[in-house]
């Protein structure tokens, strides 16, 4: 494990509450905790992040100091934060489930997002690109003021995986940098490999 494991998780309390709460792995800024929180930040839920401390599940073994892996917790309602934790009332008629296919779909996204999660580099370092050129639609024919204002807009991140990708950020960099869910940029990023605009490290 301590060679080949990149990110882990202790999967605890998924089925229970209206939020999420994400415990950090002892590193705190891990590629388990940046992915989770990339994903989480996202979602349509309350969320509560946590530092590591060294109680609770099993992430105190996988963090102790010896090991210090990367896993962290994604939860709904943290363990010992409701009073049927741990007895014979936390039950089928607590559990949500509901709660619990969100937690699964949070799951796939984190996962996804640390799959995905590569280094690239723009093809033309000097400059921006002139997109017209391309066999593939990247910029739009024709400009109007509103392309430029929507924090989320398809050419604004466009822009800034062009100009974020010098090689050493990579995608998850770029999404942090710019509060963007990393999920989002792989459809652009498809594009600009495709259309040659950039290169995996």
């Amino acid at each position: 494990l301590k060679d080949k494991m990149t990110a882990g998780y202790v999967i605890n309390c998924v089925g229970h509450g209206n939020q999420y709460t994400y415990k950090k792995s002892r590193r705190g800024n891990s590629l388990a905790d940046r992915a989770a929180l990339n994903v989480l930040n996202h979602q349509n839920l309350p969320l509560k992040v946590i530092d590591f401390f060294p109680d609770g599940s099993d992430e105190r073994q996988y963090c102790s100091p010896g090991f210090n892996f990367p896993v962290g917790l994604i939860m709904r309602t943290m363990y010992g934060k409701y009073k049927e934790y741990h007895t014979s009332l936390d039950n089928k008629d607590l559990i949500s489930f509901q709660a619990m296919k969100e937690s699964i779909d949070t799951y796939y996204d984190v996962i996804r997002t640390i799959d995905e999660n590569k280094c690239y580099k723009a093809s033309v370092q000097f400059g921006t690109p002139q997109f017209s050129k391309s066999q593939i639609t990247l910029y739009p024919s024709t400009m109007s003021s509103n392309k430029y204002n929507p924090h989320g807009d398809e050419l604004r991140m466009l822009l800034e995986i062009i100009n974020l990708s010098d090689g050493e950020n990579d995608l998850l960099t770029i999404a942090e940098k710019r509060n963007y869910s990393m999920l989002d940029l792989l459809p652009i990023k498809k594009r600009l490999l495709e259309s040659g605009y950039l290169t995996e490290c």
